[in-house]
């Protein structure tokens, strides 16, 4: 019994393991994923990214640039353990559980209480999306580990200005998230615990920051299209044609009713979106993300789950209470993170942002250890245990996520990629491009396929999709098809949409799917003719 409490926060540290690797393949990846862990592969191979670029700083995605860092994490992850899933997963999972040993030292920070420690670190062992984002190559779980390094570095006595400084630069590689809030988490961090410090010291890491954030934006703002991508991902506020139009339906409305145009204008203006702005990141921030559901798209957790089990809420408010009654004042700023690290999502409208949320959990966890370490030791094992079979059954009995996550995480379209890969070696192949949003990161990940020094986009375009991997053609619903003469040798596999709109111009007879989606529902009919376009 000594053993396992003088060793409990390892024996934590273990069981964080196990859950993070149960079920390495699981969850699926996304067709963005996918393209990280094929970048991956081909960059331990060859050198190359997935367009033939050796080593580049900044990569293409299907919807925005990716900082480098995570995909070069999982590339160290292939080199290591080869090309599967422990390869490119297992750097995360280590990540993840680096995320909970900082936490644990941390608290010890804040209170000096073992106890409190132990249920901060805990509380993070257990949080789902941090458990689902520890398996899977993306760059919230980095830049939430590196953010709470930031912390626990800035808050030592003898703080080392290298390594600060090494981790700052390496948390702007990973996210452009990074350009927006390494800097305020310096900044409050050192007004608030750097106290350790002398002015001299906690200035000259301040400024350090700031210089490396510019120099980094700047050369960001020199890739071509980032400012659109900024507008497109970052700025959305300011581009959303609904507001907008709410402004112009108001100003109409008051005309008809009467009032002067130029009331409309005073009361109805591009002012509006500040009103906007601040009631959507609030409510990227409320009660019901961190303890109904995170993320509505299953992209960052099990579909369904908040950030940690229902039941938390009771000590998370009583912790928040005991907080405002300021009984632990060297907490209290803890709160200042909440708002510090989702100010984003003000610009970011409508779309929530999740990925942010995810950013506060270290900070936040402490608010909910707190109520757990003031109640009675036995409703704080109640509400343990309660959390803990809450997670486990949703780990263990995983059918329901991947059903309601059938589009978003395909586990059904690897046999689909194997096999029309595979089809592609004898034959060239007509692959419906309708399945998933990016099919070509699949055929690379799940095939031997490797891309030719040729696939090198111009310009570094904002927005990349690879339409003909190898000798595979991605072809949508719409375009003209065909049947051929027997000299031409092509393979059809389509989709349900393909399917339809082709027997309205063709008499095709097909009685089943050869493949099922994830919900038994037809996936692919692979045609039985040759085809052509027209």
């Amino acid at each position: 019994m000594n053993f396992l409490i003088k060793y409990k926060l390892w024996l934590l540290i273990l069981v964080a393991i196990m859950l993070r690797s149960l079920d390495i393949s699981y969850p699926a990846f996304t067709p963005d994923e996918a393209r990280i862990t094929y970048r991956g592969f081909t960059l331990a191979t060859t050198g190359e990214d997935e367009l033939g670029r050796r080593f580049p700083l900044i990569f293409n995605g299907a919807e925005d640039y990716q900082f480098p860092l995570v995909s070069y994490i999982t590339s160290l992850g292939v080199l290591i353990f080869g090309k599967s899933d422990l390869g490119v997963r297992i750097p995360f999972v280590l990540i993840g559980v680096v995320l909970i040993f900082l936490t644990y030292k941390n608290a010890l920070f804040l209170t000096g209480d073992k106890k409190f420690g132990y249920l901060a670190s805990l509380l993070v062992a257990f949080s789902p999306p941090l458990i689902f984002l520890s398996k899977i190559p993306n760059e919230t779980i980095v830049l939430t580990t590196l953010i709470t390094f930031l912390f626990y570095l800035l808050t030592r006595e003898k703080m080392n200005l290298f390594l600060v400084g090494l981790i700052v630069i390496v948390a702007f590689l990973t996210s452009k998230f990074a350009l927006f809030l390494i800097v305020p988490v310096v900044f409050v961090t050192l007004f608030f615990y750097g106290k350790s410090l002398n002015l001299k010291d906690r200035i000259k890491v301040f400024l350090l920051t700031l210089i490396f954030s510019l120099v980094v934006t700047t050369i960001f703002l020199q890739i071509p299209q980032s400012g659109r991508s900024l507008m497109e991902n970052n700025f959305t506020l300011f581009t959303d044609i609904t507001i907008q139009n709410g402004v112009n339906r108001l100003r109409g409305q008051g005309i008809e009713s009467g009032w002067p145009e130029i009331s409309g204008r005073i009361f109805f203006n591009k002012l509006s979106i500040i009103p906007v702005g601040f009631l959507h990141w609030f409510s990227n921030i409320s009660p019901s993300i961190y303890f109904g559901q995170i993320d509505p798209s299953g992209k960052l957790s099990i579909l369904g789950m908040g950030a940690w089990a229902k039941i938390l809420v009771v000590p998370f408010l009583y912790g928040l209470f005991i907080l405002i009654r300021k009984e632990q004042k060297r907490i209290f700023p803890i709160l200042l993170y909440i708002p510090l690290l989702t100010f984003p999502s003000f610009f970011i409208f409508p779309t929530l942002t999740p990925s942010l949320v995810v950013l506060t959990l270290p900070f936040m966890v402490f608010i909910v250890a707190l109520g757990l370490s003031k109640i009675k030791k036995g409703w704080m094992v109640l509400f343990i245990t309660l959390m803990v079979l809450e997670i486990l059954t949703n780990l263990i009995y995983k059918s329901t996520d991947i059903k309601n996550t059938n589009n978003i995480r395909p586990v059904w379209v690897k046999e689909i990629a194997v096999d029309v890969y595979n089809e592609s070696k004898k034959n060239e192949v007509l692959l419906s491009d309708d399945l998933v949003s990016d099919m070509a990161p699949y055929i690379g990940w799940y095939s031997d396929y490797i891309p030719s020094s040729d696939s090198v986009a111009s310009g570094f375009p904002y927005r990349f999709t690879e339409r003909n991997p190898g000798n595979i053609i991605l072809q949508g619903y719409d375009e003209e098809i065909n049947l051929c003469g027997t000299r031409e040798k092509r393979t059809f596999f389509l989709s349900p949409k393909t399917l339809k709109m082709m027997s309205e111009r063709i008499d095709i007879k097909i009685l089943k799917p050869d493949y099922l989606d994830g919900l038994q529902k037809p996936a692919v009919y692979r045609l039985p003719y040759e085809v052509c376009l027209e």
